[in-house]
């Protein structure tokens, strides 16, 4: 991590913690298991709430 990352990681964490969020921790790496869990669960969300609709009407 550069300067300029540690820097706005730090900011984002002097954020979260005054708006008592918790800091979201860093991801694993992924394996082709978890690829095609996150990716199977993007697309039924997407579905499920409509998005392409939205996408749609503006123009997207």
């Amino acid at each position: 991590m550069n300067k300029i990352e540690s820097k706005e990681t730090e900011t984002l964490d002097k954020i979260s913690s005054m708006l008592g969020l918790s800091i979201p921790f860093k991801l694993p790496p992924s394996i082709t298991t978890m690829l095609v869990y996150r990716f199977t669960a993007e697309f039924l969300t997407h579905n499920a709430f409509g998005i392409h609709h939205l996408c749609e009407h503006i123009n997207v």
